[in-house]
């Protein structure tokens, strides 16, 4: 058997002096660049999983609305609910459409692709008609411009700033940075370090920025270490550039430094107790011994209590490290 669904997406307040009818009228909070095609009065909306729905038991009593259609979506807004001073609102946007099927007795049904039935049902034949032409014109168009990711435009005031619409300290504090393990970093502020990072770096509260410009003669293109991605759990991700180890097969203490100090940000609390990092003296490079030589893919990657080993390769590392909890709500910010 096929379980109907409520219709029910979204109750707005609507002032208490407007009467049930007219507070489907009201005109909707539309996206940027999303423009009304055509509005029909009186329509009765149910809504099904399932293709076949004469299995289904209506559970609802059917709403009655206007159904507006835009180059974004189908959106409907009932005459009234269960409760006083809201409307039923459902939105289906034109993109989801797998297919629309004009049925008999003034009813057309449109059937999305996450497998859901949409049935509306109209007070004339012709309107019904009219209603499933618009939406195959808009849902499937020949011009592929005519679709509204082409049209969309994001609602910024144009006296905003442009620069200012992103702060990337912002986000960092978001994400709980600076904290005892993590600090935020300025020693690319003029892009002189790295000329494909952002100003604003997050990396080890350990490690200072002189030695962080240490680092950055050992990666290649100086994209160092630098935190992409934070968890509340304090698990984390570290994007960089493949290390500069050359034909000798050559390690940087500095560097290597470094990766334990992104491996012991991410241990945990329980396992951390007594671990200590000595910072190693400048401008220790020397031959590696043990060091994976590849000519393709490999990186740097250190999980969990496993020392982070450098590799030669000819795409980009991810350092990755995760602490023993499970991930329950991710958080990220992106440095590249």
């Amino acid at each position: 058997d096929f379980d109907v669904v409520r219709v029910v997406v979204k109750a707005v307040p609507r002032p208490d002096s407007v009467s049930a009818h007219s507070k489907a009228s009201y005109p909707p909070e539309f996206l940027g660049g999303e423009l009304p095609l055509n509005s029909f009065e009186n329509v009765c909306i149910e809504a099904a999983y399932g293709s076949d729905t004469s299995k289904a038991a209506t559970s609802f009593e059917m709403c009655m609305g206007v159904l507006r259609i835009t180059n974004f979506r189908l959106l409907f807004s009932g005459y009234s609910s269960s409760d006083a001073g809201r409307d039923t609102e459902f939105s289906l946007p034109l993109a989801a459409v797998s297919r629309v099927e004009l049925e008999a007795k003034m009813k057309v049904s449109v059937h999305s692709k996450d497998f859901r039935m949409t049935r509306f049902s109209f007070t004339q034949d012709a309107t019904a008609q009219k209603m499933a032409a618009l939406v195959k014109m808009k849902a499937f168009p020949v011009d592929v411009k005519e679709l509204f990711a082409f049209w969309h435009k994001e609602m910024i005031s144009m006296a905003q700033n442009g620069w200012d619409v992103y702060d990337p300290e912002c986000e960092m504090r978001r994400l709980g940075i600076p904290n005892d393990q993590w600090r935020i970093s300025h020693v690319n502020s003029s892009y002189e370090a790295c000329a494909t990072y952002p100003s604003v770096l997050a990396v080890p509260a350990a490690i200072s920025d002189q030695q962080l410009k240490e680092v950055v003669e050992f990666r290649s293109k100086g994209r160092i270490p630098v935190l992409t991605y934070l968890h509340p759990n304090g698990a984390s991700i570290s994007r960089c550039s493949q290390p500069l180890t050359g034909l000798s097969n050559k390690s940087n203490a500095m560097d290597q430094w470094m990766l334990d100090c992104i491996r012991i940000a991410n241990t945990p609390p329980c396992t951390a107790v007594g671990v200590e990092l000595s910072a190693p003296s400048s401008g220790t490079t020397s031959p590696a011994a043990g060091v994976a030589v590849g000519g393709g893919g490999g990186g740097a990657q250190a999980s969990g209590n496993d020392r982070p080993s450098t590799a030669s390769a000819s795409a980009p590392a991810i350092i990755s490290a995760a602490s023993s909890s499970s991930p329950s709500s991710p958080s990220s910010f992106s440095s590249s």
